[in-house]
């Protein structure tokens, strides 16, 4: 089913890496954006993974990713669904002290360090950074955001910010 840009295919396969095997294939022929519903194994239940398809879509157009699963959104599917009025209040209050430079420096230090389990000294290789200087700007956002990623909670808060979008 093709509607403008929207190209809806049923395929019969049974795990995440053949999906990923077909859809390499596809990629060839021309720029595309996945978004893959659950696998169901009862006709009737189709509609559902065609909706949860569409969701997935919906996310990766967002967040420039290629393909996504549904399966693999949790808190995505929380966060998609919240007005852009309160996305905007929410990021504002989290990240009101900060220039548009820093939040830039936050979020590539914040999506290194839950890449590396809060490792600092990989997040200090991968930034080519002495661990005193990263420490220096952890301590210095914390500062300015009155929030430290180092706490669950606030590591949490920080998380659901940069996710609105």
């Amino acid at each position: 089913m093709i509607n403008q840009n929207l190209m809806i295919i049923l395929i019969l396969c049974k795990t995440k890496e053949k999906i990923e095997d077909f859809i390499s294939e596809f990629e060839k022929e021309e720029e595309i954006i996945f978004g893959i519903g659950e696998i169901k194994t009862q006709i009737g239940a189709l509609k559902d993974s065609y909706y949860e398809g569409k969701e997935a879509l919906e996310w990766g157009t967002k967040n420039k990713e290629k393909i996504t699963f549904y399966r693999e959104l949790d808190l995505e599917l929380i966060v998609m669904n919240i007005s852009e009025e309160l996305v905007k209040v929410y990021r504002k209050k989290i990240f009101k002290n900060l220039t548009e430079k820093e939040l830039q420096e936050l979020k590539e230090i914040f999506l290194l360090y839950e890449k590396n389990n809060g490792s600092l000294q990989k997040i200090a290789k991968a930034l080519f950074i002495h661990i005193n200087t990263l420490q220096y700007k952890l301590n210095k956002f914390s500062d300015k955001i009155n929030l430290d990623m180092r706490k669950y909670e606030d590591f949490t808060k920080i998380k659901i910010g940069f996710m609105l979008k």
